[in-house]
Formats: C-alpha cells, sequence, structure tokens
C-alpha cells in the first residue's frame, strides 16, 4: 500500500487508483466538499484523477 505524508506531518496508507476526492472524502465529508484540486509533490492535479498508481 503506498503511504501519502500530508503538510502536517501525518503518514496515511491507500489503496493504488484511489483519486485526490477519494482520499478528502475519507479524511472528512466536509473536506471533500471544500476541496477543488490536489497538489501532489508541488503539481496541482485534478481531483478526479488517479494519484497512486
Amino acid at each position: 500500500m503506498p503511504v501519502l505524508t500530508f503538510p502536517d506531518g501525518a503518514k496515511r496508507s491507500y489503496d493504488a487508483g484511489l483519486t485526490g476526492l477519494d482520499i478528502a472524502k475519507a479524511i472528512a465529508p466536509s473536506l471533500a466538499k471544500r476541496s477543488i484540486a490536489v497538489k501532489l509533490d508541488g503539481v496541482v492535479t485534478d481531483l478526479g484523477d488517479p494519484i497512486l498508481n
């Protein structure tokens, strides 16, 4: 399972193939509603793009 490190230093494991929106929903439904993009390794991408391959 890939591990993501968040800006606050927290680390979480997720299944490959998830989108930024899936991860935001897993953290908090309110976060998913407020999110418009995801930033991964300094690159801003669409919430619907898979981020873990």
